[in-house]
């Protein structure tokens, strides 16, 4: 007969925490953005994981907020920073929709300038 013990189900005894608390615990909010707190990418983005599967952070955010479009498969910023989980300033858009926005802002390499 096998034996039970508090390492089965590999949680190692111990209690699943609530990942939307555990996400929200990272972020400092801000009267505008809510910037991540926890660990970032190479280019400035919050990296979450959950269930052996790592998000960008803002990509959670949107997907606990506002839900994910998976026609539009990016999660975009209207305030161009990278560590900001702010429902209010994350949109779904395409590569093409991302590429639209960085031409308006002026936020692109001299190469691609007119």
């Amino acid at each position: 007969m096998p034996r039970h013990n508090s390492y089965h189900n590999g949680n190692m005894g111990r209690p699943k925490s609530d990942p939307i608390k555990r996400f929200w615990s990272k972020v400092d909010k801000t009267d505008s953005c809510w910037l991540w707190t926890g660990n970032t990418d190479r280019q400035g983005y919050g990296l979450f994981q959950l269930d052996g599967r790592q998000w960008r952070a803002n990509r959670y955010s949107m997907h606990i907020s506002k839900g994910l479009d998976n026609s539009k498969p990016l999660v975009c910023h209207t305030c161009d920073n990278p560590r900001c989980v702010n429902p209010d300033h994350l949109w779904n858009g395409t590569n093409t929709d991302n590429m639209r926005d960085k031409l308006a802002k002026d936020r692109h390499p001299s190469s691609y300038k007119k």
